[in-house]
């Protein structure tokens, strides 16, 4: 509700703003976004293996976890996917204009996730976010929640993906928390179509000695 309120009294951001002064914000306002819905089952809109890796998928598909097509059942030791709510509160931030999309996001999560990682993952964990093909334009608002305890070893691949005509706005919301000692690998991968839009917001907080890399690369 706190975002809800100041996201109507910001409004988003524009040219004038720091952050955003080289991106051009002005064509989302002519198109009517609705809120993209949850899609049936074990719907593969797209191929998203990427040969010759052996990896944990997670799958969203248009925000919304995809249990059939994720490997929640089958999680190595040491890996625990839970919903972000109630017991396990987001961190709450401090709201200004050139933040909206983040509020924009807190409003509109549909299936906030937290992954905990404790010890070495010896596989990748391969969080795939699909935007499925629809009529319209649809926002998606995955929101992603990374716990890392102290001393524990992992590698996440964070691969965006759609259908060719999709023109979906993806805007995704990512904290992650490392422990002391602790080594995260992470690569963004943006794979989607030529009118497909995406925003992303990652923070991260590190603790003593600890090491975070991030790759990211976008095609097409």
């Amino acid at each position: 509700e706190q975002a809800l309120a100041a996201l109507h009294e910001s409004g988003l951001p524009g040219p004038r703003d720091e952050d955003w002064r080289f991106t051009p914000l002005q064509t989302l306002d002519r198109v009517e976004w609705v809120a993209a819905p949850r899609p049936e089952a074990g719907v593969l809109p797209v191929e998203f293996s990427i040969p010759g890796l052996e990896m944990v998928k997670i799958v969203l598909v248009d925000g919304f976890l995809d249990p059939g097509l994720s490997d929640v059942h089958q999680f190595p030791p040491g890996l625990e996917l839970l919903k972000g709510s109630g017991e396990v509160p987001f961190p709450a931030f401090e709201f200004s204009r050139a933040q909206a999309f983040e509020g924009l996001n807190l409003v509109s999560a549909p299936d906030p996730l937290v992954l905990r990682v404790d010890g070495a993952i010896e596989r990748p964990v391969h969080l795939v976010h699909l935007s499925s093909f629809a009529d319209g334009s649809r926002m998606a608002s995955p929101s992603l929640r990374i716990e890392v305890r102290g001393g524990a070893e992992f590698t996440l691949i964070e691969d965006h993906l759609s259908d060719d005509t999709s023109s979906d706005l993806v805007n995704l919301r990512v904290e992650v928390d490392v422990g002391d000692n602790a080594h995260v690998d992470w690569i963004r991968l943006v794979r989607t179509g030529p009118a497909h839009r995406q925003l992303a917001r990652m923070r991260v907080r590190q603790s003593r000695d600890s090491v975070v890399r991030v790759q990211s690369m976008t095609l097409g």
